[in-house]
């Protein structure tokens, strides 16, 4: 079986490239695909009373698959932000790690994060 590695430093994805990397949850994930360059990057999503984050998330523990990102709904303030990608995968919500959670939790996890959405992504690289 092949090593399951820790993600400890990531850069941004967006801004202006001055920003330091920064210790994330050193918490294994599984290897992408070989020949996939991937990163890891951090948004922050901020909505109002009941406003929908517009996500649509795929995968889980039960189904062996990470948590991605599967559609992005057009009046949403995940698509409204520009910063999320359709298959960018979901490491963590608002610090809870997705890794080894059930479809289910994580949407619990989304449902219940507030009016500030803290996600950990990551994305192929082109």
């Amino acid at each position: 079986s092949l090593p399951v590695p820790l993600l400890s430093l990531v850069a941004p994805r967006f801004g202006n490239g001055s920003a330091k990397p920064k210790q994330i949850l050193s918490v294994p994930v599984p290897l992408p695909p070989p020949g996939t360059r991937t990163d890891v990057a951090y948004v922050e999503l901020l909505r109002r009373d009941n406003e929908p984050l517009g996500l649509v998330i795929a995968g889980g523990a039960e189904l062996g698959e990470r948590i991605s990102v599967d559609d992005l709904r057009p009046t949403g303030i995940a698509k409204r932000s520009e910063s999320l990608e359709i298959g960018d995968r979901i490491l963590a919500v608002n610090g809870t790690a997705t890794h080894g959670l059930g479809h289910d939790e994580v949407v619990g996890l989304l449902q219940s994060a507030g009016h500030v959405v803290n996600l950990e992504i990551e994305y192929d690289l082109p």
